[in-house]
């Protein structure tokens, strides 16, 4: 599966962010995780309480939308996906 360039984009510029330089399909769990959590933290709706983000509509839409498009192996192996 071929994703848009755009989306190919944030997840590249994020990993260089975090020093993560491998293929997606090589990372690791926890290297996804800290991927898309970096771009939770920093969604304009993320509130900061006790030094923890509390994760908005917005922040958890947009982690959500680019591990589809971008880990879609990763989103359905811990089924996070809906049948209906």
């Amino acid at each position: 599966m071929t994703s848009p360039d755009k989306t190919a984009g944030i997840i590249d510029t994020i990993k260089a962010e975090l020093g993560i330089d491998k293929p997606n399909e090589e990372m690791t769990d926890d290297e996804i995780q800290q991927t898309l959590r970096y771009v939770g933290d920093r969604a304009p709706d993320t509130e900061w309480g006790d030094g923890k983000p509390i994760l908005g509509r917005i922040g958890i839409e947009v982690m959500i939308f680019l591990a589809i498009m971008e880990f879609p192996w990763w989103y359905e192996r811990w089924n996070l996906s809906q049948w209906n």
